[in-house]
């Protein structure tokens, strides 16, 4: 093992000492070296030499990989710090994993705040498809200093650099075969995108109210409002324990809803990163470095539960939760139902039931007319208030909002009826009366995330 060590600091001192070439290999000691990646695969990775001959090094000691970068290979602002935090996420999308995301803050020689954000993004096979790096350097207040994003893949790469003069940000623009400069002026207030993140988890009142702010955001090289709100508090398993958390609602722009899940030291436990499609899920050390490697790790309980994705085979089909806060339950096997989701926000549910057979005649209308009897039967008041028609990832279905009691409370609901694979399905959305317009967005995002397993 001695000796082995001994071989791969030989490796990165040589590596270190050879001339820019193509490519930058930054390495976990804080060398780097540059060079033509020639293959590469989950374990390891082959450099030509700008002398020639060719080097193979183990992934496991290699930082970050910077594609096509000419003589520049620059470095991130800022210096190594003090670290304050660091936590390292699995992402998630729909039932694969699809990458990791390692978030890092420091404080500085003069008191100056770095945030760095690395993200690896793999292909189905495991290997590796985008690089991400984002590094903010920014006061202790959070003002903004100074920005470097990169991205690269085997396209190419693109390298972003921002530097605050003043009310200006002055932005040097690095793509394949083009370079250019910009000078933005700065709106009062404005922050970059990991301050703004850091601002709102670790508000003072623990964001009792609303957080607006300006962001620059070099991934889309364009400022927008970010807006994170309170959604409230709950109890969640992680980890085998009983943590009491805080969920907040990331809104960028007026497309964009994220949730963000933090316990009370500050600490990140899930988040989505890209809307409800990737989600971003605490995990350890050791277990992120394993999976870069390419050795298997196992699916924990508390990844699987903030997955966005349910897939149900038997039923035939797979749906999309539209936020963090509704959680998926498999009923009994003895039950019609085949999957129920629940979200406390707003004390919903939505209800997943498989009839055998269909309608044989005026399939839609007959939809409708067997649904609303159905729904009538175990609801107390049930009256329907309009109906129409809509698809359910191209298949025609019956649609109704209902209005009902359960238990002495008004309920109103969102029914669906739909034919397929002669089955009929049925989804029963519904909440109380009162928070009905807050959920129906939700409501209608769980309808179009509904997919078939063809």
């Amino acid at each position: 093992m001695r000796g082995k060590a001994v071989a791969a600091v030989i490796i990165i001192a040589v590596l270190a000492s050879v001339a820019a070439a193509d490519d930058l290999v930054r390495f976990r000691n804080g060398r780097s070296v540059t060079g033509r990646i020639v293959s590469e695969t989950a374990g390891e990775v082959t450099i030509r030499l700008p002398g020639g001959g060719n080097l193979t090094v183990p992934r496991s000691l290699i930082e970050e990989i910077v594609r096509d970068v000419g003589e520049e290979a620059p470095e991130a602002p800022g210096e190594a710090g003090e670290v304050l935090r660091s936590e390292r996420f699995f992402l998630w999308s729909g039932d694969r994993r699809l990458g990791v995301r390692i978030l890092t803050k420091r404080r500085l020689g003069g008191g100056d705040l770095q945030f760095e954000e690395d993200s690896v993004f793999l292909k189905p096979d495991g290997s590796e498809d985008v690089r991400v790096r984002l590094v903010e350097r920014s006061g202790a207040d959070l003002t903004p200093r100074e920005v470097l994003y990169r991205e690269s893949s085997a396209a190419g790469a693109f390298l972003l650099r921002g530097q605050v003069r003043g009310a200006v940000l002055e932005i040097a623009l690095s793509l394949p075969g083009e370079k250019k400069t910009v000078s933005l002026s700065l709106p009062e207030g404005v922050k970059l995108p990991l301050s703004a993140r850091e601002a709102a988890l670790l508000a003072p009142d623990g964001l009792a109210a609303p957080l607006e702010v300006p962001v620059y955001d070099p991934r889309d090289q364009n400022f927008s409002r970010h807006r994170y709100t309170l959604l409230g508090e709950r109890r969640a398993d992680f980890e085998g324990e009983a943590v009491k958390v805080r969920v907040l609602e990331r809104r960028r722009g007026e497309r964009v809803s994220e949730e963000v899940w933090i316990d009370p030291t500050g600490r990140c436990l899930t988040e989505e990163v890209n809307g409800p499609t990737v989600v971003a899920v605490l995990s350890s050390r050791d277990r992120v470095e394993a999976f870069l490697s390419g050795r298997p790790v196992a699916t924990t309980g508390d990844e699987e539960r903030v997955r966005p994705e349910f897939v149900l085979p038997e039923a035939g089909f797979k749906v999309t939760r539209p936020t963090l806060s509704w959680t998926f339950e498999t009923p009994p096997k003895d039950s019609r139902r085949v999957l129920s989701m629940e979200n406390l926000r707003y004390f919903a549910f939505a209800d997943f039931l498989v009839v055998p057979g269909v309608p044989e005649s005026g399939l839609l209308p007959a939809l409708a007319l067997d649904m609303e009897k159905r729904f009538a039967a175990s609801s107390e008041e049930f009256r329907k208030l309009g109906e129409g028609t809509m698809e359910i990832d191209g298949v025609p279905a019956a649609r109704m909002i209902a209005k009902s009691r359960n238990k002495g409370e008004d309920l109103r609901s969102l029914l669906v009826a739909f034919a397929r694979d002669g089955r009929t399905f049925y989804v029963a959305l519904a909440c109380p009366e009162a928070e009905f317009d807050r959920a129906l967005p939700e409501f209608e995002a769980i309808l179009s995330g509904i997919r078939f397993l063809r």
